[in-house]
């Protein structure tokens, strides 16, 4: 149970940096 959601949580971590990344200007 607790390994499912551990990983279903690096996977939602994982996406909100990619979405944080994008509308982040690159400098």
């Amino acid at each position: 149970g607790k390994y499912i959601l551990k990983k279903l949580g690096i996977k939602e971590a994982r996406r909100k940096l990619r979405l944080l990344e994008s509308t982040k200007p690159t400098e």
